[in-house]
């Protein structure tokens, strides 16, 4: 039924998120990786990613010029334009997008999905934790950081989906 859902454009999101649930759930339950089909469905996954066609505008505020530094770092193809300015006292980054602005968490979201570098380094830090530890540990390891990554996504699907 997945499958099915693949063939429509609209659905997309809906099942890749059921996808990367389904098989987070799986490892979780199970702790057997299949080899190396989850980064295979990682991967296809990110064929569907519809990424934005223009710049992306970034202004931060200047005790964030660290986290500037280091999505920098992720943003490979430049599509990033950042700028320091003054945001709003409570707010440390902002994102415009088509007239739409976003702050924090959420503009932190936006950068990083669309940041082909966070990819690389989620699967060198995949290959490395693999390479370095076994076992328990590293489940363990493996749990946190799929449920994080997903956790940390998830709001901004739910939100998508709710309007």
């Amino acid at each position: 039924s997945i499958a099915l859902l693949m063939f429509f454009r609209k659905k997309h999101v809906i099942a890749l998120w059921v996808i990367i649930l389904f098989h987070t759930i799986m490892y979780s339950f199970s702790s057997l990786r299949f080899g190396y089909f989850f980064e295979g469905v990682i991967l296809f996954l990110l064929i569907f990613v519809n990424w934005p066609k223009g710049d992306i505008k970034a202004y931060f505020n200047e005790g964030f010029s660290w986290l500037k530094n280091i999505l920098q770092l992720f943003n490979l193809n430049k599509q990033v334009k950042w700028e320091l300015t003054k945001v709003k006292k409570e707010d440390w980054l902002e994102v415009n997008i088509d007239g739409d602005t976003l702050n924090n968490h959420k503009a932190l979201r936006y950068i990083i999905l669309y940041s082909p570098g966070f990819y690389f380094f989620l699967f060198f830090l995949d290959t490395g934790v693999r390479f370095l530890f076994d076992g328990l540990v590293l489940h363990s390891i493996f749990m946190v950081l799929y449920w994080s990554v997903a956790l940390f996504f998830l709001p901004m699907v739910l939100k998508k989906h709710r309007k």
